[in-house]
């Protein structure tokens, strides 16, 4: 269900090209069950902590690509 929920969501932001920030006032209701997880996500800084993991990921896949070429 999870995977079905963000392939859906990644279907409808391509198609429609709104930003991402945009996109979470078309899914979400006003003090609804989505919108409260959301925000607190964002109070925790799971943000900060993707961007900070996926871009760990890139530098290392280039670190280990680079000692392989070695």
């Amino acid at each position: 269900m999870v995977l079905e929920t963000i392939t859906g969501a990644d279907e409808l932001l391509l198609r429609l090209g709104n930003h991402p920030g945009e996109f979470i006032h078309v899914v979400t209701s006003p003090a609804g069950t989505t919108i409260e997880g959301i925000y607190r996500m964002e109070r925790e800084g799971i943000r900060g902590a993707l961007m900070k993991t996926i871009q760990e990921t890139y530098f290392r896949a280039l670190q280990i690509q680079k000692n392989s070429l070695e």
